[in-house]
């Protein structure tokens, strides 16, 4: 399983261990330990450490890490602010120095995706 119970204080950052023999160690550019908080329920949280590269699918993960917290179904992983994270390269090039997200069940979303298109086509 790519979840492992912890209590150290790193997200994804920079490497201070290398990785051994193809392991992931937490502060390793390949693991990212956050703080998983469900989004109703928001006393239950769990410190969850996420393999970045498992072969999991993006949405088999946030069943997982939903399961870790007692969430069914866990749908999304939210920031702090709302915004949605997308896949892992999501997580680990956007937001590798968030520490705290949120997961829902709820497959709406509610704030907008941003995207480069965007600010070109504001730009002209």
């Amino acid at each position: 399983m790519i979840l492992n119970q912890l209590i150290n204080n790193t997200a994804c950052r920079q490497p201070h261990h290398e990785s051994l023999e193809g392991l992931s160690l937490p502060g390793s550019k390949e693991s990212c330990l956050v703080t998983v908080v469900n989004r109703k329920e928001p006393a239950k949280r769990s410190r969850v450490l996420l393999n970045l590269r498992t072969r999991q699918i993006w949405e088999e993960v946030l069943r997982d890490m939903g399961e870790s917290i007692g969430m069914r179904k866990a749908s999304r992983l939210l920031t702090p602010w709302g915004e949605e994270v997308r896949s892992f390269s999501h997580l680990k090039n956007d937001f590798s120095d968030v520490e705290t997200f949120y997961l829902d069940a709820n497959s709406k979303r509610t704030v907008p995706r941003r995207s480069n298109s965007d600010s070109n086509i504001r730009g002209m």
